[in-house]
């Protein structure tokens, strides 16, 4: 029916659909929203360009003012209306309206369009039974319509559509983010609201059809028509493990500012009970920090109440000033053992609280920090946690590097370690540094001079103190002065070669690196933060093999390494790497961590290294260490990945360290067919015949909604199994259930990407 009389100049009393208002909405209606911080996809080859099957407007470009019209033949009525017939298009500003039959009504400026209507504007194209434009009011009703946005994704069929004020009123209508034609799912309500610029959908008396059967009913929902965020319930999470059962929460999401938000949950876990838990975000002008909480008001397994916390910070300010806060806390030693149900939560042994506060300048920078650690794992033995700083202060200041000029530096560090029950005490650390480096474009020599002091303060220094492994008689205040001279030296060699009609670069770089430390004896010192580096072919560079100041290695010793690369002549890229070396030894290494006896070997362990490009989708890179005295491997690590096309991938991955890990790994993400892929890790030790780890699942993503499950069984650290399986669905542009699996599957599946 037309909504202009013509017997009159104004609209007919015919009712359009109100405009739908959040306010006072959400004390009595259920809120549905898309996940604030749900990763918009890499792209959407699923799905069709919203743009690619609508027909472009017919009329040219009209001025922005004023009216056009085309059309094979017109009439003009004395009620100074105008029939036009044949091929009409009528256009104004950025509206065109098509139809075989129209109307034009002059002095009320009305466009009533009664058959084949099609409607275009810079958002929204429509095709109708009928429709009418209101060119003074500047608002559009369609009949029968189909709609389709041009800008994002979103189209459905309405009884009625009122376009007017940036809205799409839709009555008795649909919306779905699936291509048109297809419609997987699709709300369908009494009135839908769709509002472009505030990116907002609102439905009322909404059913929810799912591959056309219905599956949920709501009052009231309201959803982002893109990515943006917005305040309501996130969709809800699912989970079982044989920890903890089945689990399920619902999420709200608070979007309190533009850079603040908050989410808080509630949920229960059938073998345990209720679960609360809650985040508050923040960003400011020079920083951004998150609180999360999660509490069990009384675990039925463990008999008390439970809960963990994390707060982090960081910020810059004053220009040269900056600090980062970390700090996280749970209310017992398993909480994470017997909690961790959701995937991306995988069991720490520690749990750190730090905070620093740094400056910096030109040439120098400073920091303090305060740092401590709760074990999550009660097994670990008291003597083998690590210690407190309580603080620590770093500074370091140093002049740049020039061609044949001095460069000096100082490192300085002042820390208090405490610990319950072990010696405790107070570090200086004092590492002043010369050199005067020397390089060419082919060659460089770098010779360097370095002392070393380190003084100490210790308390609960009596005899049997745990973790004290000093002789006994040891002073209270041991301290140690040492020079470092070392000279690094090396050259570059490079030719040009081809492989087939492809022009390569490859290198010849020898390195040779001569260090000289006296002895002295270190027993007298304790063990606060000090451990042995793994060793690699970084390391044949390094002044210490010990990390942290309680030992510093004597040496008298050479590296002979050479490396070679191959790569690309025009791109410069590396295709690979070879690198060899060894440290030879002229005395015997006689500083070591207590209970480690003199090392009197004449070389190190051979280290080489490849990695590279094998093919266009081939990746490699492996580690060989192996000991020539025992003739045996000391340590391998090989892994290779295989990358044929963008979300596909496929890792295989194998580590030996003598008497401690051997260990293989595989893991992928493969494309089964266009919409359907497989992910899996498998890890297993090889001695034991255990696997440590294995999960499988499959993702399923369509144009407009996706589907991923993932079943889980690892092996906890008292060596029992313990199991899981997890659901994500998402309906995208709507929202979803189940739990965030994606964060997990990257840590454990390297080179995998999201894609819903």
């Amino acid at each position: 029916m037309p909504r202009f009389d013509p017997a009159t100049t104004a609209h007919s009393p015919v009712q359009r659909l109100p405009i739908l208002s959040l306010t006072g909405s959400l004390a009595m209606a259920l809120v549905l929203a898309v996940p604030a911080r749900a990763e918009a996809p890499a792209g959407e080859p699923l799905c069709q360009d919203p743009r690619a099957s609508v027909p472009p407007p017919e009329a040219p470009t009209a001025p922005e003012e004023g009216v056009q019209m085309l059309a094979d033949q017109a009439e003009l009525r004395q009620a100074g209306a105008t029939d036009v017939s044949g091929r009409v298009v009528v256009k104004a500003g950025a509206r065109t309206i098509a139809a075989d039959a129209v109307t034009y009504y002059r002095d009320a400026d009305v466009v009533q369009a009664l058959e084949g209507v099609r409607y275009w504007d810079d958002r929204l194209y429509a095709h109708a039974s009928e429709g009418e434009v209101d060119l003074a009011a500047n608002e559009t009703w369609l009949d029968d319509a189909h709609y389709r946005f041009l800008v994002g994704r979103g189209q459905g069929n309405a009884r009625t559509v009122q376009l007017g004020g940036g809205l799409a009123l839709i009555g008795q209508g649909t919306y779905s983010t699936c291509d048109p034609g297809v419609d997987d799912w699709a709300i369908e309500a009494r009135q839908i609201t769709l509002d472009q610029a505030a990116d907002l959908g609102v439905g009322r008396d909404v059913t929810l059809r799912f591959q056309g059967v219905p599956v949920f009913w709501t009052p009231y929902i309201d959803f982002p028509l893109t990515g943006k965020r917005k305040s309501g319930f996130l969709p809800p999470t699912l989970g079982s493990t044989n920890n903890s059962g089945f689990e399920v929460r619902l999420p709200y999401y608070w979007n309190i500012a533009p850079e603040r938000d908050a989410t808080v949950g509630a949920g229960g876990l059938s073998k345990r009970g209720a679960i609360l838990d809650g985040e508050y975000r923040y960003l400011l002008p020079a920083g951004k920090g998150d609180l999360q909480l999660e509490v069990l008001p009384y675990d039925q397994e463990y008999g008390a109440t439970r809960g963990t916390g994390r707060f982090r910070h960081q910020q810059s300010f004053a220009e040269s000033w900056w600090t980062n806060i970390d700090v996280a806390a749970a209310s017992d030693a398993t909480y994470l053992e017997d909690l961790g149900t959701d995937l991306s939560l995988s069991s720490s042994q520690y749990l750190e609280q730090r905070a620093d506060l740094g400056t910096w300048g030109n040439g120098w920078s400073a920091f303090g920090r305060a740092q401590s650690y709760q074990t999550m794992d009660p097994d670990i033995p008291r003597v083998s946690r690590p210690y407190d700083r309580m603080p620590q202060l770093v500074a370091y200041a140093g002049t740049p590097e020039r061609y044949e000029g001095l460069a000096l530096g100082l490192y300085s560090e002042l820390v208090r370690f405490a610990q319950p029950d072990r010696v405790e005490g107070s570090r200086v650390d004092l590492l002043p540094s010369v050199s005067y480096p020397m390089r060419t474009p082919a060659t460089f020599v770098v010779p360097r001079v370095a002392v070393r002091y380190t003084a100490y303060q210790l308390d609960n220094t009596d005899p049997g103190t745990l973790g004290d492994p000093r002789p006994p008689g040891s002073p209270n205040d041991p301290d140690r002065l040492l020079p470092i001279v070392s000279v690094d030296s090396g050259a570059f060699f490079d030719r040009e070669t081809s492989y087939g009609a492809r022009g390569l670069v490859q290198t010849l770089e020898p390195r040779a690196y001569y260090l000289y430390v006296p002895y002295r004896n270190q027993d007298d010192i304790p063990i606060f933060d000090t451990f042995d580096y793994t060793f690699s072919f970084f390391q044949l560079f390094r002044d210490n093999r010990f990390s942290g100041a309680d030992r510093i290695q004597d040496a008298n010793q050479l590296t002979l390494a050479l490396t070679t690369r191959v790569a690309d002549e025009l791109s410069g890229t590396e295709l690979a790497r070879l690198s060899v070396g060894q440290i030879q030894y002229f005395e015997d290494r006689r500083v070591q961590m207590p209970g480690v006896p003199d090392a009197t070997s004449r070389t190190s362990d051979l280290v080489a290294e490849l990695a590279g490009l094998v093919g266009p989708s081939w990746q490699l890179r492996t580690t060989w260490i192996w000991d020539q005295d025992q003739g045996r491997t000391d340590r391998a690590a090989f892994m290779t990945r295989y990358l044929p096309e963008p979300g596909q991938v496929l890792n295989l991955g194998y580590v030996y360290l003598r008497d401690s890990l051997d260990q293989t790994d595989v893991s992928f993400r493969w494309q089964l067919a266009p919409q359907w892929s497989a992910v899996g890790r498998w890890n297993y030790e090889v001695p034991t015949a255990q696997t440590i780890e294995t999960f499988g699942g499959f993702e399923y993503e369509s144009c407009c909604w996706g589907i991923r499950a993932v079943a889980r069984r690892f092996l906890t650290g008292d060596n029992e199994y313990s199991s899981g399986v997890f659901l994500q669905f998402v309906l995208k542009g709507l929202g979803g259930f189940g739990g965030d699996t994606v964060s997990y599957l990257r840590e454990r599946i390297p080179g995998y990407e999201n894609y819903f």
